[in-house]
């Protein structure tokens, strides 16, 4: 095992170790009935741990490239972590772009989810690499992954040029961008900023994988990659989650500035995106 991966492995058990702490310390905070619905169980989370854990004990233990059933338990750890992460709504709380019903407990709880999520990725991604070909050979199968990634990038980034240019379907109400982020300076930030966020997030994207990227500094592109995907997944997965929970249960929805359809559009393409990030920023860190 090389050592990038076993410090990633180290860090998924640390960050796992210390959800548990933080449940087992405050298994109940005050107001944990109160969620919104893109947070996961407690204890979902703390399952996710466990199952994690016992996915980089495997994997350590495990040839390389990793054996089907290890592999299986490590997407599914993967999947469990991302789905607990949803710690940037915490984040655009604490900016009071949207309204949060948190706690300091669930917040680390989803704060080391996100984190252990990523390098639960990189770790399993590094076990399908087999030990006898080099670290540096390129492998050009994975070049889909960059391609998927920025293509990913366009319809948020389209959708966000069209509200920024005025439009206006899909908003609940007109002026949506300004009555919700508090005025012109936030609505500039909610709507161009992030259309140069996208933008950044796909160049960086086509420049782990085109041949040409090779030549631009490597820490700068895996900085930007590792950060996108985690914002990405922590959005995307949660998200997802609460959609599908808002449907099952529409007593749980909470009233946002846009439509319904707009909802599973924009947090299935976060997921996708932060995944395929994700995956091609790790497999550059990999072959360098």
């Amino acid at each position: 095992m090389r050592a990038v991966t076993r410090v990633s492995s180290w860090l998924t058990i640390a960050c796992c170790a210390a959800m548990l702490v933080v449940f087992g310390v405050w298994p109940d905070p005050p107001g944990h009935q109160g969620y919104p619905p893109t947070t996961v169980p407690r204890l979902l989370a703390c399952l996710a741990a466990l199952s994690a854990i016992a996915a980089v004990v495997a994997q350590r233990r495990a040839p390389r490239p990793a054996v089907v059933p290890v592999l299986v338990l490590s997407w599914i750890s993967f999947g469990a972590l991302a789905l607990s992460g949803g710690v940037v709504f915490e984040l655009l709380a604490a900016l009071h772009i949207v309204p949060s019903r948190s706690d300091g407990p669930t917040t680390a709880l989803r704060a080391l989810a996100i984190i252990a999520a990523a390098t639960m990725l990189h770790c399993t991604l590094g076990c399908r690499t087999s030990r006898h070909r080099a670290a540096s050979t390129p492998d050009r199968r994975w070049s889909w992954w960059g391609y998927a990634a920025c293509a990913l990038a366009f319809p948020y980034l389209l959708l966000k040029a069209y509200w920024s240019l005025g439009g206006t379907h899909g908003f609940v109400q007109a002026d949506a961008l300004n009555r919700y982020f508090g005025g012109p300076w936030g609505a500039l930030f909610a709507g161009w900023g992030t259309v140069i966020a996208a933008m950044v997030g796909a160049a960086t994207a086509l420049a782990l994988v085109w041949p040409g990227g090779e030549r631009l500094p490597r820490w700068p592109l895996l900085v930007i990659g590792w950060i996108g995907a985690v914002l990405l997944l922590s959005a995307g997965m949660s998200g997802v989650y609460g959609v599908i929970k808002t449907a099952v249960d529409p007593a749980s929805a909470t009233q946002g500035f846009v439509t319904g359809w707009v909802f599973p559009l924009v947090y299935g393409n976060f997921a996708a995106w932060g995944v395929a990030l994700a995956a091609t920023t790790s497999h550059h860190q990999h072959q360098r």
